[in-house]
C-alpha cells in the first residue's frame, strides 16, 4: 500500500508539473514540496505504526512485532524493486 501510494504521488507530479515554468514563483514550489513531504510522513506514520500499536496495547505483542517485520520487509523489497528500475530505466 505504501510503495502504491509512493508511484501515485510521483506520477501526479509528473502528469501536473510541467518542466520549465519559469512563471511559477519559486516560493510555491518548497511549499508544495514541504506540504507534500508532511502528508506523506503523516501517512506513512499511519499506514507503518497505527496497526502495530494497535495490536501492542491489545497486548498482542507477537502479532504487533510480526505485523511491523512484514510491512517494513515488504516496503523494503518495493524500495529494492524501484532501485533496480532506477539502474535500469537510467542505462
Amino acid at each position: 500500500m505504501a510503495a502504491g501510494y509512493i508511484v501515485l504521488i510521483v506520477n501526479a507530479m509528473n502528469t501536473f508539473a510541467e518542466p520549465n515554468t519559469p512563471d511559477i514563483p519559486t516560493v510555491l514550489i518548497p511549499m508544495m514540496m514541504l506540504s507534500i513531504l508532511v502528508l506523506s510522513v503523516s501517512i506513512m506514520g499511519y499506514l507503518f505504526v497505527y496497526e502495530p500499536v494497535r495490536l501492542l496495547i491489545e497486548g498482542e505483542r507477537q502479532k504487533a512485532l510480526a505485523f511491523l517485520a512484514h510491512t517494513i520487509g515488504f516496503f523494503a523489497c518495493y524500495s529494492v524493486l524501484f532501485i533496480i528500475a532506477f539502474v535500469y530505466v537510467s542505462r
